[in-house]
């Protein structure tokens, strides 16, 4: 779970997680959010290559990038992506993907970020 929202954060988190990736042979799969007034695609353009896919949703209760323009942006980037309702929506469609067991990294927004945590404890 991360709070990054703009280009710079992205590329630091990418490198973090390339970093484990040396020691880890589980896809990596993104839950990203934005707010609307953020530059999705140079956001997304960090995880190229390095996330096996992108789930989009909503932020509740703000002026958000609606999940399937966020997809769009992912895609436009070469990431595979598919928008969800939510973030536990999200989670729940990438367990049930096949395959090892996937890393899952929540990021995007602060909104975001505090609401996992708000409803997670």
């Amino acid at each position: 779970l991360d709070g990054g929202h703009n280009a710079q954060a992205a590329r630091a988190l990418a490198n973090a997680v390339a970093d484990l990736d040396d020691n880890r042979e589980q896809p990596l799969f993104i839950v990203c959010g934005m707010l609307e007034a953020k530059d999705a695609k140079a956001f997304l353009e960090a995880f190229a290559g390095l996330a096996h896919h992108v789930t989009t949703v909503p932020i509740s209760g703000e002026a958000f990038i609606p999940p399937d323009i966020l997809y769009e942006a992912a895609r436009s980037v070469g990431l595979e992506s598919d928008p969800a309702e939510d973030y536990a929506a999200a989670i729940g469609q990438i367990s049930a993907r096949p395959g090892p067991p996937p890393r899952i990294l929540i990021c995007g927004s602060l909104y975001l970020a505090g609401q996992v945590l708000k409803e997670n404890g």
